[in-house]
């Protein structure tokens, strides 16, 4: 369960989801409560003046045995959904979010449903299209709502 939940952490570290502060106390809430942690949760207890690229090295390293395929599920969603949220908020654009979905959904650490990639790949294109006034604006719009309102029904679940 460590394990698990260290990949996990380390993703939404890296993704801007939590910060290496949240990391830390997580490391010391182990430290306190586990009889004879991995050794990686005393360097990620410590990992103050680590940079967060550093610490989710760490992260990664002590996930090494998790199910990649399911933390990285639960990463992307999880993302997207902060995505949505600052789209929602006026804070970025449809263009900007389907840029950033790409970006992430092509991370050669993630392992991602295949449906998440296709998507992903899809609305950049159509965004692309949009920009070059090949494309209505509204479709791609539409399948990015859409595609959010799946992701938080799934979240929910």
């Amino acid at each position: 369960m460590i394990a698990q939940t260290a990949a996990l952490k380390s993703l939404e570290l890296i993704f801007g989801l939590i910060s290496k502060e949240d990391v830390i106390a997580w490391a010391d809430e182990i430290v306190m409560d586990v009889n004879d942690p991995p050794f990686q949760i005393y360097d990620i207890s410590l990992a103050a003046n680590k940079s967060p690229k550093e610490v989710a090295s760490l992260l990664w390293e002590l996930g090494e045995n998790a199910d990649i395929a399911e933390v990285s599920a639960i990463a992307f969603r999880r993302f997207a959904i902060a995505l949505h949220k600052e789209l929602e908020a006026g804070s970025v654009s449809p263009d900007e979010v389907a840029t950033s979905l790409y970006r992430v959904a092509w991370r050669t650490d993630l392992i991602l449903p295949a449906e998440y990639a296709e998507f992903c790949n899809w609305v950049d294109d159509e965004f692309a299209l949009v920009r070059q006034g090949l494309k209505n604006r509204q479709p791609a719009e539409t399948a990015l709502s859409n595609f959010f309102r799946s992701l938080i029904d799934d979240e929910k679940a």
